[in-house]
């Protein structure tokens, strides 16, 4: 992918990104376990912490009888560290663009 492709993905998700984080594809092996095959984008980055909750909760706990693939779709709450970058970000922006007045705090770790 060249750099400008990048940088146009990553602009497209900006907007997106108020309603996900990211998109996993998580693939089941039963000598491996859960594996996380895909994130989308791939800009995104995962703590440890949150890769291994997304794949605990991808596992195929019940025998539906279906064979094949299976959805599973779940919400999971940003690790503190994440989410604290996330802000820093989001009032940085703010701040540039709008008066004094109007200012948020600054968050530091």
């Amino acid at each position: 992918m060249s750099p400008m492709e990048q940088k146009s993905e990553v602009l497209h998700w900006k907007n997106f990104s108020q309603w996900a984080y990211a998109i996993c594809v998580v693939t089941f092996d039963l000598e491996l376990g859960q594996a996380m095959e895909l994130v989308y984008p791939s800009h995104c980055e995962l703590s440890e912490r949150e890769r291994a909750n997304i794949c605990y909760l991808a596992f195929p706990d019940s025998n539906s009888g279906l064979m094949g693939n299976v959805q599973f779709h779940f919400r999971i709450r940003m690790c503190p560290e994440t989410r604290q970058n996330l802000i820093q970000t989001s009032s940085s922006n703010f701040n540039e663009k709008y008066p004094v007045s109007l200012k948020l705090p600054s968050y530091k770790k």
